[in-house]
């Protein structure tokens, strides 16, 4: 391992004075109505967000390194893959000078998307002011390749705990939903669409809380329409008015959430869209099915009803999205401030119907390493047992039951663990 000089975290100081970009990272004719100085100073924002790797990156100088052209592995030793996607690779990393472990991204040739790269980075950078997006580090650039130094989150991701067709308990279905509006909320503050919220984009940390990624395929409402209207994300996720090429807005991301309600609740989509052609006639023309024995919850009915209604303008929030979020009674008893903890609420759940929700809940034990004897016993005495050796049949029938499941899920849920693989730091 490389020494290092310096102390981590001293950065050139930056100029306050430097000219805020806007949402997306790009000056637009809003901003500066002459052409050429906004031309300008696009090349000059572009040039500053993508700064090369250099001693001034992290206030480090390695040593036994040519100075002159520094590499990604000079600071970071990089280990398996978490994951994979149309633009980049995401992998794990430790930071040397300090032993850190991150989720870095790595992004090649990023030049061939630098629209796009532009528009993920510049979300980043905001993301530290909401506690639900994914926590930003660093960047930096290697020739044409880039780098995205990201928090890492330990527990995988909600399509990790769900695979392949289970059921997300109520409590914590509620408390996800929460988590993803509440994330929604900032962007859509900030004029900002996510148009990717789907499983595999909610991402879980070591308490099990909820963190929304991957801001590739983001636009503002303030873009021509028609960028906001590009094919993008799962074809199951898109709203019917992307299908039929009408005026989006914020709308297509309520959609989204009411499709992971659905999900939540029945352990499938409602659409049927393993081909385009299927994934047009299914949104836009057929309806929805309910099935009365999984939609027992009148409150989440209705919800996912309101938010799955195919014309934009008389779906939920299409006027005030956090007020109509905010008083529906599905959120009655949730406290928007509140961080709960989330090992009580899996003690809770185990109270009610467990069988049906019995993987779910081991893989959260497992991702908040949940003692699985305690829990059983603990669950067996609130319901009562009619005697003590009742109880301790009940205590060890459950957490059998846990253990069986417990060997699937005992390493985080980063990705795909059948295809995860080691990498050599020389990425």
């Amino acid at each position: 391992m490389a020494c290092f000089k310096g102390c981590f975290g001293n950065r050139p100081p930056v100029d306050v004075k430097r000219r805020r970009p806007s949402a997306y990272g790009v000056i637009t004719d809003l901003d500066i109505k002459d052409g050429k100085t906004r031309n300008a100073l696009n090349i000059k924002l572009q040039m500053e967000i993508t700064e090369v790797l250099s001693e001034a990156t992290y206030g480090l100088t390695p040593e036994g390194v040519d100075s002159s052209h520094y590499e990604a592995q000079d600071f970071f030793a990089f280990k398996e893959i978490l994951g994979s996607g149309a633009t980049g690779v995401v992998f794990r990393a430790v930071f040397k000078p300090s032993g850190q472990v991150f989720a870095v991204k790595f992004i090649p040739n990023f030049r061939q998307i630098k629209v796009m790269v532009i528009r993920e980075l510049t979300v980043l950078k905001f993301s530290s002011l909401c506690k639900y997006l994914i926590g930003f580090h660093s960047h930096f650039r290697v020739d044409t390749n880039m780098y995205f130094v990201m928090e890492l989150c330990e527990g995988g991701t909600l399509e990790d705990l769900l695979e392949p067709k289970h059921l997300m308990p109520p409590k914590l279905a509620r408390i996800y939903l929460k988590e993803i509006s509440s994330a929604l909320f900032f962007l859509h503050r900030m004029r900002i669409v996510h148009r990717d919220v789907y499983l595999a984009n909610c991402l879980l940390t070591s308490t099990a809380h909820l963190k929304l990624c991957d801001f590739g395929l983001c636009r503002t409402v303030d873009d021509p329409q028609g960028e906001m209207m590009t094919d993008c994300g799962k074809p199951w996720i898109r709203a019917p008015e992307m299908y039929l090429d009408k005026p989006c807005s914020f709308g297509i991301d309520w959609w989204s959430v009411g499709i992971l309600l659905y999900r939540f609740i029945t352990g499938c989509n409602p659409f049927n869209c393993d081909k385009l052609t299927q994934g047009y006639q299914s949104v836009t023309k057929l309806k929805e099915k309910y099935p009365e024995w999984l939609f027992t919850d009148k409150d989440a009915l209705d919800l996912c009803q309101k938010l799955l209604i195919k014309e934009p303008k008389r779906r939920l929030c299409a006027e005030n999205e956090i007020h109509d979020i905010k008083s529906h009674s599905y959120f009655m008893n949730i406290d928007w401030n509140e961080i709960e903890n989330m090992a009580d609420i899996i003690e809770q759940e185990m109270l009610g119907d467990v069988e049906r929700y019995l993987v779910v809940i081991a893989r959260m034990s497992s991702i908040l390493g949940i003692n699985t004897e305690n829990l059983a016993a603990n669950v067996t005495k609130a319901r009562g047992s009619v005697s003590s050796l009742e109880r301790g049949d009940k205590t060890k029938m459950l957490s059998n039951a846990l253990k069986k499941i417990m060997p699937m899920t005992a390493t985080p849920l980063n990705g795909d663990w059948s295809t995860r693989r080691t990498t050599e730091s020389s990425v």
